[in-house]
């Protein structure tokens, strides 16, 4: 049986941090790969940021834990759809989804009607 958390997130930028803070902590009791932490880390921090500074509502944020893979989920409340851009390495943002794509086996967005997205990443734990 998957282990699974939902945590919410207030749309502020500080609370980034106490995302990738509670992230860590289960991710760790669940004794995933040090990678796997790290990739876990960074998708939290991408997903929650654009999820705080593009939808600018309260974000939900669920982890399930299976057996050869971990999934992240991040929804807001924002109907709009993020699209991948092809940005300059040099640009301080724009390539969160290029960043998703890179570390993770798969990822989409669903719409949800009437509620905005969600975003999800699943990330391979089993032979790491």
């Amino acid at each position: 049986m998957p282990e699974h958390v939902e945590l919410e997130v207030p749309s502020r930028p500080i609370h980034v941090r106490d995302a990738r803070r509670q992230v860590r902590a289960y991710a760790s009791r669940w004794e995933l790969p040090d990678q796997v932490i790290e990739d876990l880390m960074l998708a939290t921090s991408e997903l929650v940021t654009n999820a705080i500074v593009h939808a600018e509502s309260l974000v939900r944020l669920s982890i399930t834990h299976y057996t050869d893979h971990v999934r992240l989920e991040v929804q807001d409340d924002h109907p709009r759809v993020p699209l991948a851009s092809a940005s300059d390495v040099e640009a301080p943002s724009g390539r969160g989804l290029a960043i998703l794509h890179t570390i993770s086996r798969s990822w989409g967005v669903e719409s949800i009607p009437g509620d905005g997205k969600r975003v999800w990443a699943e990330l391979a734990t089993a032979g790491q």
